[in-house]
């Protein structure tokens, strides 16, 4: 699994607080620290399209943003993917079977004959073992009298072919096989979330911050430090997330 973790960048804000918003930060940092993961995950998924071929909903839904949590002395958020295969298109690198050949499919196995197509069920790997392992084939017709054998897979040095219907011909390619496969760093997820939090999590907390100091429980709490922030340090007061999360709904939404 690939985990970063998020933490804060808003130390010069906190070292200027008075005592009254001070208390606030606990509240605000875990606020602003969830909201960005949520922001840096949606950022994630919006790019695998670009940098891959998504044929199915899975690797996208297995990105996650876990919350802050305001009671944890530093407070941080996460985004992960619990895919092991993403972590090698992050990094890079080599990745060799546990036992046998990596195979890799062609455009033959896939659905439509297209790079965008899914690899189709019969053309598995298991399901190609499985029907290779398996005794009683019928042996080729003669002209004239019974039926053919379903065509079976087979392999020829380090491919694996099979026969298009029931003619000897023609005969298509599925897998090569190999022993090992070279990965290109290629998904970008760390330098996605760097840019999203380097736009997002500053803004988040002076935001988070001056709602919570609006709405403290013992009534609202003027800041004229906090006001300047808003009006000076990139928001200008306006809502610029206005589709963010609330703390609640971050957590809930985070189970």
């Amino acid at each position: 699994m690939l985990d970063l973790k998020m933490l804060s960048n808003v130390d010069d804000i906190i070292a200027s607080l008075n005592e009254l918003e001070f208390h606030q930060v606990p509240f605000a940092l875990a606020h602003a620290l969830t909201v960005t993961a949520h922001e840096g995950r949606k950022e994630v998924v919006a790019e695998l399209p670009d940098r891959f071929h998504i044929r199915t909903p899975w690797t996208a839904k297995g990105v996650r943003a876990t919350a802050a949590n305001r009671r944890d002395r530093d407070p941080s958020a996460a985004v992960s993917t619990k895919d092991w295969y993403m972590a090698d298109q992050e990094a890079g690198g080599e990745r060799k079977p546990k036992s046998g050949h990596i195979w890799v499919p062609t455009l033959e196995a896939r659905a439509g004959g297209a790079i965008t197509g899914r690899v189709l069920a019969r053309n598995y790997p298991k399901n190609i073992r499985k029907a290779m392992e398996k005794p009683g084939r019928k042996k080729r017709k003669v002209p004239g009298r019974g039926t053919y054998a379903k065509p079976k897979a087979f392999i020829v040095g380090n491919n694996v072919y099979i026969r298009q219907d029931d003619h000897r011909l023609p005969i298509v390619r599925l897998y090569a096989l190999t022993d090992h496969a070279t990965l290109p760093p290629r998904w970008g997820f760390e330098k996605t979330m760097q840019r999203v939090s380097g736009k997002q999590l500053r803004l988040q907390f002076i935001r988070a911050l001056d709602g919570a100091l609006k709405t403290a429980k013992g009534g609202p709490v003027k800041s004229a430090y906090v006001d300047h922030l808003m009006e000076h340090d990139g928001t200008g007061g306006a809502d610029i997330f206005g589709s963010a999360p609330t703390f609640a709904q971050t957590l809930a939404q985070n189970g």
